[in-house]
């Protein structure tokens, strides 16, 4: 099993999807996460062993099942710094829009995925140190 870690989510930072999420704003932090790979629901890569807030951001580690088909390549392609990047899929719940900063504010929201991703939508939301 290979187990990586890092932030899923950085707070107070515009993405560009032209996001903000807000510290606080997960409503079912409690709740078991898996691993998926590109946002794509049908490729399962992993489990979330834990999931934290903190004044950064969504802190998670993760790890990577070596019996999923496309463990090697993936660990790979971490590894060699090809894709770096974490990334949520949510449902906003809450959110407040700022027009002259184009932007809008995610006060609440319900998570359902976290990913490995080759362009994290929040660039500094990146995956930061990989074990075996």
């Amino acid at each position: 099993m290979t187990s990586i870690y890092g932030y899923a989510a950085i707070y107070n930072n515009i993405d560009s999807d032209h996001d903000v999420i807000l510290k606080g704003a997960v409503s079912n932090l409690h709740e078991q996460f898996y691993l998926f790979w590109q946002h794509d629901l049908k490729q399962k890569i992993g489990n979330i062993e834990a999931i934290r807030e903190d004044d950064r951001g969504l802190f998670i580690k993760a790890n990577i099942w070596n019996n999923h088909p496309d463990a090697k390549q993936i660990n790979s392609l971490i590894r060699n710094h090809i894709v770096t990047g974490l990334s949520i899929g949510f449902k906003p719940l809450r959110t407040k829009i700022i027009k002259s900063k184009r932007m809008r504010l995610i006060n609440l929201l319900h998570l359902y995925e976290i990913s490995v991703v080759t362009n994290p939508a929040n660039i500094l939301s990146q995956i930061q140190i990989l074990s075996n």
